[in-house]
């Protein structure tokens, strides 16, 4: 999907995030990702979401926030993905929670080289980004 040319880049990667979230039939997470630009959508026809589109939709959407400059709502999805993959971590790579951590205190530090760093990290433990 490309993003319209008036829609910001961090719609696309919100959009693909919400359709997985649906399928985790999480209400609140998929509403904090409408009111980011999403496109509504419904965890029926999607199903359970792999960890794999999790992780590349978070990543995509955290790293289009940053590049925005919306931290405060791309850290609010960097928690997010943080908790989800820490309640998740018995059936992951051992590091992926900690990856995601990792994200999550570049993107509060404001640091763009740390947080390139951590989605490439998540990119090569996730199979990329093409999710």
């Amino acid at each position: 999907m490309n993003p319209r040319p008036s829609q910001p880049a961090s719609a696309e990667g919100a959009s693909r995030l919400a359709a997985a979230v649906a399928g985790l039939g999480d209400t609140d997470w998929h509403a904090e990702l409408i009111a980011l630009g999403a496109e509504p959508s419904s965890g029926g026809t999607q199903g359970t979401p792999t960890y794999e589109l999790l992780a590349t939709a978070g990543t995509l959407t955290v790293s289009a926030l940053v590049d925005e400059g919306r931290w405060d709502e791309a850290a609010r999805q960097a928690d997010r993905l943080t908790e989800l993959f820490r309640l998740n971590r018995h059936h992951l790579h051992p590091v992926a929670a900690e990856s995601f951590d990792g994200l999550r205190a570049a993107v509060r530090a404001h640091d763009r080289d740390e947080i390139a760093d951590f989605v490439d990290l998540l990119g090569e433990l996730f199979g990329g980004d093409d999710g």
